[in-house]
């Protein structure tokens, strides 16, 4: 059976420990939902963490998403880090977007053979203030 993991911050956790299945009422278990219907039997797991940077993903990487050995790995992340970089200092936009380019290096290089022949879609989220914008998106395999 397949393990599909979801890794990141409040949209992914989407209220996860309230719901019995503990796959939150967001776009986890949305994708959980049409698996099913689908006939796929493969196990969700739901590793968002409300407030959560890419900081604290890396701290929690190994138990949270390596130890479940996942076959396919969704990691949406950054929409925080965003936050905290604008609020620290109101970095322009050339700023932000240098910052926020690859948030997640540190997970993709302290994990390269844990997740290499993992299936894997890395989202960051964007955030627009006036005229300032920054986001990613990137897949890879």
């Amino acid at each position: 059976m397949s393990v599909i993991v979801f890794a990141g911050d409040s949209i992914t956790d989407s209220d996860r420990r309230t719901d019995r299945l503990g796959l939150g009422y967001g776009y986890v278990n949305l994708v959980a939902a049409a698996l099913r219907d689908h006939g796929q039997h493969s196990t969700v797991v739901n590793a968002g963490v409300a407030g959560d940077r890419v900081e604290h993903l890396q701290g929690r990487w190994q138990a949270d998403v390596l130890d479940q050995r996942p076959s396919a790995l969704s990691v949406y992340i950054g929409v925080n880090d965003t936050l905290a970089a604008f609020f620290a200092g109101r970095p322009g936009r050339r700023r932000v977007r240098r910052r926020e380019r690859d948030p997640v290096r540190p997970l993709k290089s302290g994990s390269a053979v844990g997740v290499r022949r993992t299936a894997s879609v890395l989202c960051q989220g964007s955030v627009r203030f006036g005229d300032s914008t920054a986001g990613a998106l990137s897949a890879g395999e």
